[in-house]
């Protein structure tokens, strides 16, 4: 406690705390504290963990804060702090700020922030804490939450270790300013930490632990360095800080920065020390603001730590030149062992006397001369008479010593008469008083006694008399041990004999500072990283040396500048411009050489270039001439000569592309980069751009031209000036087609309905380019059109335009319908007709041989294009008309009513090729009944009525089966059969014609021709059979001539029922609920053929057949027969079908005829006795309507 006087007179702990009251308020002081035996508390000083309880007890009693630290950081002593704030205060008030409060910059806060925290709560102080440890930076904020004191403090996270405030103040507007700075440095070099320079050995340790991680207490060049970069940041900055402040550990420390700021001519600047316990600090200020007189700060310490300088006054007469009497003077204090010191000089010449003016000067004693003086003085008169001083000349031989290294001096120990030594003393100068002396005297060399004035060589001296010659060896020369030396051998009876020695102590130079154009340090060895072409501007800086040292700059071992630009007392400076730097400059080594002596090697600091290189190459290897669309490539891009290695990116256009893969070796860098090109990229360019990752604009670029190919893209559009929804018949039309394709398009096709257009200008049909040009557009020009173009990759159609001509209602069939009706039928007719737009209304016109009327709207109704009438008319000519937006119908669609029956029986069927493998059955048709008719065959058992086989032809009556193996099982081979054969019109079905038990054999049979056997015939027999057959045949013949009359009218009307019945009954329903009409030629009268009996000539039209009861009549066929386009077309009318073919039988599913499957039922009722009994009325039947000849009865 023995600074604690000299701290600031408002320090609140120049009387020391009570640590008993601290012990009682807080517990957690209590456990790092000791009771002492007298009742006193104390504490262990030496632990870290009672250090920072101490200061958090501290900060809270006396200042309402509540702090932590993070452990083995620094610890900062609270009253030292407060001595700062408390210097901080006095400063600020000298700038009498009245109208807000003081800002300031903490400058390295730490963990406690105890400074800006200090501020913040004493003083209200609005203070930026700059830290650069991450901890520290953590710390430092949650203590300022923790004390709600945000709103004053904030730290800012200084990121570079090489910048003080700059980075800060580049984030604030330039007009915001700051009262002042503090810092509180870290101390210490990296490897000589809380060591300070100054402490000599006998000094006691420190009585506090010392705490701190590296970047709190140590820098690079210590605190020197650091406040340099304080100050040479304050030179850019200037009046944005008002007062610039730091604190300094090292007293050594204040004269090298008070030196600077001398030399920057800074002259407003004070300082100040700050004392706690044992410990004493320094404070310095300077500003740039001429208002503020920084030395009118009083300091606390003022006249209680220097002790005045003790002076005395020498009046002497002389009449000697100025010169003379400082030379004089040098002597005197030479013998005195003191530096003698100029402080103020004369203004008189060599040549002119004092005349009462005084000289002031400064001595120093360079070596404790004074102590143990009784005993040097003892030691001088009992040697007295050894001591020869010669009045002869010694020749004196010059040594030159390096200050810190070792010398010898030679003193031969050898006489010319072999006498034996007795005495080797050394003097310096002329001094009568050894400081060194070996004394064999009674005894031998190697017993020897040596002697060293501990005020002078001590133990650096030592006399080793085995050497030859013997000669005083001098460890770590310093730079007062420079003067001439005298060795002096004393032997028993010889003469003595005397050595002299004029060293010379070189004092080398300290070790050159590179500083660069800003005048930074430059601390690394590596020079850079700059850029091709950026000027190098280098300072070599040596401080001291003696004699002035040589400083010269080497380029890889090469002299290039040896002139120094800069000589002020013990400063030189040697300023090297490169200009420049190159490629070839990479990795040069920069060598700052400082040399006075060939004695040791020249002191040397070598920097290497580094240098941030452009890429020399960037080149796509290799890149494919086309591209196909839609397929993924790699392409590989090469960067060569950057400096690190580029990186590379691709770009398409301006995007840029990230699908890459890159690998890097020595000084080459490889991407590849896989895409898939589009048909958009076609034209587009490639980049692969190859940049220097740590320079912004050093890149190289090379570019590629994309060359997509692609199959045409097509579109089809109607010209422009046109409607799509307004082209009526005559107009003309014309199509676009867009054409987009790489390689060119070669050929174009147009097409409609998928065939292909060509030039017709006779079909007004005009091709043009990649125009297609119809003229006078007629319905048929309606459809989907497109066009298709053809490259070298392949062909494309493009899409479907659908072309919708208007035009007015046409008849669907051109041709006349035949729609055959019984007398007083109901029918309905349906008149279809093609339109577009749709027909919006119909009108119907009835023509008999006597009137034409108008048939009324309420008779029919339209649904889409198809009007529907229903009537019962007579028989004549119906007109149908349809109208829609474009036109009437001009044309109209005629219908012919006509008389209609059902056909007649078939007539002559033979059956041919009765074969296990064929069967043909032929037949001549009947009567059609005034309609189309087609016939129909089928294959019944005999025993189980099960129909086994259905055959239908449209064309004759021909039946021709050749599958009849897949029905030729066991069972159907022993059974008989019976075939069916009957002719159907839109009618209904005609009479059956039944050839029975028949079986299948390996033989053709006739069905007329009986079964015979295997036995002989008489002629007799065969002659009464042949007689009874024909008496046979003449009876029936006159019965059948006679019922013929009787039975045709009853025989006409069963057919007309049974027409209705089959073809137009449904479910037992009287009701025909489907129109019946037929198509035809332009002639409405069926023609008959010639030789053929017609129904109309057996039948009478004005005759209005009888209402039978329908519900007797058993109808096997569907009323859909009506309405099925089978019956539209025959041979007997001009229209036939094309599609309408004969086709095999199929296996699966015998009972299913192949036309009429779903219009025949699958099973014909026909009684289980039909082929035991001799049914009359069906054998009448089908002898009355096949037209049998009289002759064949």
């Amino acid at each position: 406690m023995a600074m604690n006087r000299f701290m600031h007179p408002r320090n609140i702990y120049k009387v020391p705390p009570d640590y008993t009251e601290l012990a009682i308020k807080y517990p957690d002081f209590r456990k790092v504290c000791r009771l002492e035996l007298d009742g006193s508390v104390s504490v262990d000083m030496k632990s870290e963990n009672t250090l920072k309880v101490l200061t958090k007890c501290l900060l809270s009693r006396d200042f309402d804060l509540d702090v932590d630290f993070p452990d083995n950081h620094l610890i900062p002593t609270v009253p030292l702090r407060l001595n700062y704030i408390l210097w901080l205060e006095d400063i600020m008030n000298l700038l009498q700020i009245s109208d807000r409060m003081p800002s300031g910059i903490d400058i390295g806060c730490g963990a406690s922030c105890i400074y800006s925290l200090l501020a913040a709560k004493k003083n209200n102080w609005r203070m930026i804490a700059l830290e650069i440890n991450p901890t520290n930076l953590h710390y430092a904020r949650e203590n300022i939450k923790r004390n709600d004191l945000t709103n004053l403090v904030s730290v800012f996270h200084q990121a570079n270790a090489k910048v003080i405030f700059k980075d800060f103040l580049a984030t604030v507007d330039v007009s915001e300013r700051f009262d002042f700075c503090l810092c509180n440095p870290p101390f210490f070099e990296p490897d000589s930490q809380k060591q300070s320079t100054d402490k000599k050995e006998y000094r006691r340790p420190a009585a506090n632990e010392s705490t701190g991680i590296d970047d709190e207490t140590a820098c690079e060049g210590g605190e020197v360095a650091f406040i340099r970069r304080i100050f040479e940041e304050s030179l850019l900055f200037k009046d944005r800080i008002r007062i610039y402040t730091t604190m300094l550990g090292q007293k050594t420390s204040s004269i090298s920065i008070l030196k600077l700021l001398k030399d920057n001519q800074i002259t407003n600047f004070t300082q100040t020390e700050f004392c706690q316990g044992n410990t004493t600090r320094w404070g310095l200020a300077w500003t740039f603001d001429p208002s503020i007189i920084l030395r009118s700060v009083p300091s606390p310490t003022a006249g209680l730590l220097h002790k005045p300088v003790k002076s005395f006054t020498y009046n002497f007469q002389t009449s000697k030149s100025f010169m003379d009497c400082t030379s004089y003077l040098d002597k005197i204090f030479s013998d005195l062992r003191l530096n003698l010191e100029r402080t103020s000089l004369s203004t008189l010449s060599d040549t002119q006397a004092f005349s009462g003016q005084s000289l002031s000067l400064l001595a120093k004693a360079y070596a404790n001369h004074w102590t143990n003086i009784r005993r040097k003085r003892r030691l001088g008169e009992s040697t007295n008479d050894v001591v020869d001083v010669e009045g002869g000349d010694v020749r004196t031989i010059d040594i030159e010593a390096v200050e810190g290294k070792k010398i010898s001096l030679p003193c031969p120990l050898v006489a010319p008469s072999r006498d034996k030594v007795y005495m080797v003393l050394w003097f310096r100068d002329d001094a009568g008083i050894p400081l060194y002396s070996f004394d064999v005297r009674g005894k031998p060399l190697v017993q020897g006694k040596h002697w060293s004035a501990p005020e002078i060589f001590g133990n650096r001296a030592k006399f080793n008399a085995d050497l030859d010659p013997a000669a005083l060896e001098l460890d770590n020369i310093k730079r007062h041990d420079q003067g001439i030396y005298r060795c002096r051998v004393d032997f028993r009876t010889s003469q003595t004999q005397s050595f002299r020695y004029n060293v010379t102590v070189i004092i080398p130079p300290e070790h050159p500072i590179v500083l660069d154009r800003w005048g930074r340090q430059l601390n690394e060895t590596m020079l850079g990283p700059l850029e091709e072409g950026d000027d190098l501007m280098l300072t070599c800086r040596v401080i001291g040396g003696r004699p002035q040292p040589e400083v010269r700059w080497l380029v890889n071992g090469l002299n290039v500048d040896n002139q120094c630009e800069y000589n002020s007392e013990n400063i030189l400076e040697n300023r090297l411009l490169w200009p420049a730097v190159q490629r070839t400059d990479l990795n040069s080594i920069f060598t700052c050489q400082v040399l006075n002596t060939q004695l040791i090697s020249p002191k040397e600091a070598n920097l290497v270039l580094d240098l941030h290189l452009k890429p020399l190459t960037a080149e796509i290897t290799n890149p494919p001439p086309s591209l196909v669309a839609d397929r993924r490539y790699e392409v590989t891009c090469e960067s060569t000569g950057s400096r690190p290695n580029a990186i590379i990116t691709w770009y398409k256009g301006k995007r840029q592309l990230r699908r890459t893969k890159d690998d890097t070796f020595y000084n080459t860098t490889v991407s590849k980069l896989s895409f898939v090109p589009s048909i958009e990229d076609n034209g587009k360019s490639i980049t692969c751009r190859a940049e220097n990752p740590n320079v912004t604009g050093l890149f190289l670029e090379t570019v590629w031209k994309l060359n997509v190919v692609y199959p045409p893209l097509v579109a089809l559009r109607l010209g422009s000036t046109l409607s799509a929804d307004d082209i009526k018949e005559g107009d003309d039309v014309y199509f676009e087609c867009q054409v987009q394709a790489n390689p060119q398009w070669r050929k174009l096709n147009w097409l409609h309905d998928g065939v292909v257009l060509t030039h017709n200008t006779s079909a007004r049909i005009i091709r043009s380019n990649q125009s297609l040009v119809l003229q006078r557009v007629t319905r048929e020009s309606s459809g989907n059109y497109s066009c298709s173009a053809i490259n070298a990759e392949g062909e494309t159609v493009s899409n479907q335009f659908v072309l919708k001509v208007k035009y007015i209602p046409f008849c669907k069939t051109d041709s006349i319908i035949v729609v055959g009706a019984l007398h007083g039928e109901r029918i309905r007719v349906g008149c279809t007709v093609e339109a577009y737009p749709p027909p919006r209304s119909f009108r119907w016109k009835f023509n008999n041989s006597g009137e034409t009327m108008d048939v009324s709207t309420e008779k029919f109704y339209k649904n889409g294009s198809l009007s529907i009438l229903e009537f019962a008319p007579d028989y004549g000519t119906l007109s149908c008309w349809a109208q829609n937006s474009v036109g009437i119908q001009q044309k109209p669609c005629l219908f012919q009513i006509i008389l209609a029956g059902l056909p007649s029986a078939l007539k002559n069927c033979t059956m041919t090729n009765n074969t296990q493998y064929l069967l043909e059955v032929q037949c001549h048709p009947g009567n059609d009944g005034g309609l189309p008719q087609i016939f129909v065959l089928r294959i019944m058992s005999t025993m189980t009525g099960k129909l086994l086989y259905n055959l239908t032809n449209i064309d004759e009556p021909y039946f021709a089966i050749d599958s009849i193996d897949a029905m030729t099982s066991a069972d159907l081979l022993s059974a008989n059969f019976r075939i069916v054969v009957f002719a159907v019109n839109q009618k209904g079905k005609g009479p059956d014609v039944v050839l029975k038990n028949v079986r299948f054999h390996e033989r053709t049979q006739n069905f007329s021709e009986p079964s015979i056997s295997n036995f002989d015939i008489s002629p007799i027999i065969s002659g009464v059979v042949l007689v009874l057959i024909i008496l046979s045949c003449l009876i029936l013949g006159q019965v059948f001539v006679r019922r013929r009359h009787q039975t045709k009218n009853k025989q006409n009307t069963n057919n007309y029922i049974q027409s209705n019945n089959l073809l137009c009954n449904q479910d037992g329903n009287t009701k025909n609920s489907s129109p019946r009409w037929q198509h035809s030629e332009a002639s409405a009268a069926k023609q008959l053929v010639p030789g053929r009996e017609s129904f109309e000539d057996e039948c009478d039209p004005d005759v209005i057949p009888a209402q039978f009861a329908l519900e007797e009549a058993v109808a096997p066929f569907k009323e859909d027969w009506c309405s099925n386009p089978l019956f539209n077309k025959f041979n007997s009318h001009h229209n036939r079908p094309t599609n309408l073919l004969l086709k095999s039988i199929t296996h699966e599913n015998p009972e299913r005829d192949r036309l009429f499957e779903t219009y025949l039922q699958s099973t014909v009722n026909i009684p289980a006795s039909s082929g035991k009994e001799l049914d009359v009325h069906a054998i009448k039947t089908m002898l009355m309507t096949t037209r049998v000849p009289e002759s064949c009865v």
